[in-house]
């Protein structure tokens, strides 16, 4: 588009994932971004970049130099040890690099704006201004995944990082804490306090506390330590983005996040402040046997969604058990492990329910990366010919609170789609009418009853560009104002700011 366009030659020069034009896949290799609707493209952003594509003659297909889940490799020496064996040559130089920045990745959007994946060089470190201004200077240590922190600072600026990776690798845990050393240097602050993810298992939760206690010295105790809700963060980050302080309706919608109750959230409806938030609604509960692993491997998800739809009996004799895991063997070994509801935590995470749709169409059985099934799902619906209507496919579930969002009817439809003859690329398209009608019914419904007029949309499940226009437009169909991102990812790159936005006006203690 003429935006994404716009971004491409700008001088941050971002990666722009564009859509494919019909048939342009085919003038790729097969191996280049595989099934997906959209090629990750850029210009040169050094002069290095220019003298290389000048001297090969055309475009070339690049990499990030580091192995899968693994930072990147910037140290020469580090660079030669982690890839030899993958790299046929090294090109080094005499000037080493004191930061290593990955490339920003915007999504170039059919409908509205260039939406930010990852933001880091050439978007960093821009400031935001916070609403309300905080008491002293804070450091937010955002979330594991797609880690960045933030630094907060008394006039209400808040800088936040590049992008990090995953805190769990060693070298990302490093590289955070030499981020956070490089900031508050930059900018001679000491902070006051700290904010980290409400949850306690997180290594950024750990490090937070760390931090906090390193800080405070021979002082008693350590700094004070604000612990913000996951769900909670990703729509105040919203919220500061559009320089908004009043309340509204939110939708998160991610894989996972630790909820007020102990439990796994991802597909939660929130009236939600800067300062407060609470929950209204929520998708039903899907048991993950195996808790991460079924994150992994789709077809666990698939057959959750199949048992508790159906039932465990019904479910051992349904024929899609067995077009789900072929394995006699381990499909009984599965089925035992729900039947005795051993290591199966639920959760209401939305991101779950599009590996079991995957899962149950055929389209994904293991993400191989991160939000495989979901890209797949969104790829093949870009497809789709003659799509059955998602219209009131899933209801939404008694009076009380939180309210639910019944997925069950969904499978049933999915597998009577299938019966019917139906292409897999209309059932894609179809699966994402059908939740995207049901989260706006469930948006505009507690919108009404808070006496509200906007809804937000944040989280990572709405880096699917289809979801969210279809929520987005069904939600404006209805009369509501809707709130997407458009300057920080709605990822979990997003979550540092959110918790700095909720501690400057006051909140940081969870979920009513």
């Amino acid at each position: 588009t003429e935006a994404g366009r716009a971004c491409l030659t700008s001088p941050a020069a971002p990666i722009v994932l564009a859509p494919f034009r019909p048939g342009g896949q085919k003038a790729l290799a097969p191996a280049i971004a595989p099934g997906l609707g959209r090629l990750g493209v850029m210009l040169p952003s050094s002069p290095l970049h220019d003298v290389l594509v000048r001297a090969c003659g055309g475009p070339l297909v690049m990499t990030s130099g580091n192995r899968s889940d693994e930072p990147l490799a910037w140290d020469d020496a580090e660079a030669v040890e982690r890839l030899t064996g993958i790299a046929d040559g090294f090109l080094v130089h005499d000037r080493p690099i004191v930061r290593a920045v990955d490339d920003s990745v915007l999504i170039d959007c059919r409908e509205g704006p260039p939406l930010p994946l990852r933001r880091a060089r050439g978007y960093v470190p821009d400031a935001f201004v916070l609403p309300r201004r905080p008491e002293g200077v804070g450091l937010c240590l955002g979330a594991d995944l797609k880690s960045a922190v933030a630094l907060v600072l008394e006039d209400g600026r808040t800088v936040l990082s590049e992008y990090l990776g995953d805190m769990s690798h060693p070298a990302t845990y490093r590289r955070a804490r030499a981020t956070i050393g490089d900031l508050t240097k930059l900018f001679d602050v000491r902070p006051d306090w700290i904010a980290v993810d409400a949850h306690p298992g997180y290594v950024s939760h750990r490090l937070g506390r760390r931090i906090a206690r390193e800080l405070a010295g021979d002082e008693v105790g350590s700094l004070p330590v604000f612990e913000v809700q996951h769900h909670h963060a990703h729509l105040a980050a919203l919220l500061a983005e559009h320089d908004r302080v009043d309340p509204i309706v939110g939708i998160a919608a991610d894989g996972v996040g630790f909820g007020t109750d102990g439990s796994a959230w991802g597909g939660e409806i929130l009236v939600v402040g800067p300062d407060r938030a609470r929950r209204v609604g929520r998708l039903r509960p899907l048991r993950l046997p195996g808790g991460d692993a079924a994150a992994r491997e789709t077809v666990r998800c698939g057959l959750s969604w199949l048992v508790d739809t159906v039932g465990i009996d019904a479910a051992r004799r349904h024929p899609a058990s067995p077009n789900l895991v072929p394995d006699q063997r381990r499909l009984a070994a599965l089925f035992d492990v729900l039947e005795r509801d051993l290591r199966c935590p639920p959760s209401s995470g939305l991101g779950r329910l599009f590996d079991a749709a995957a899962a149950v169409l055929g389209v994904c059985r293991q993400n191989r990366y991160e939000a495989e099934s979901g890209q797949l799902l969104e790829a093949l619906a870009g497809r789709a010919k003659s799509p059955p209507d998602g219209t009131e496919i899933l209801p939404l579930d008694g009076g009380g609170t939180p309210f639910e969002i019944d997925h069950r009817p969904l499978l049933f439809a999915l597998l009577q789609g299938v019966a019917d003859g139906y292409l897999v690329e209309d059932l894609a398209w179809f699966f994402h009418d059908a939740v995207a009608d049901a989260l706006a019914r469930a948006g505009s419904r507690a919108a009404r009853a808070e006496g509200l007029t906007t809804v937000g949309l944040s989280g990572g499940v709405f880096c699917n560009e289809l979801l969210t226009h279809r929520v987005r437009s069904r939600l404006e169909s209805r009369g509501v104002e809707v709130l997407t991102h458009r300057r920080v990812p709605p990822n979990d790159g997003g979550i540092a700011l959110g918790q700095a936005a909720v501690v400057a006006a006051g909140g940081g203690s969870g979920l009513a």
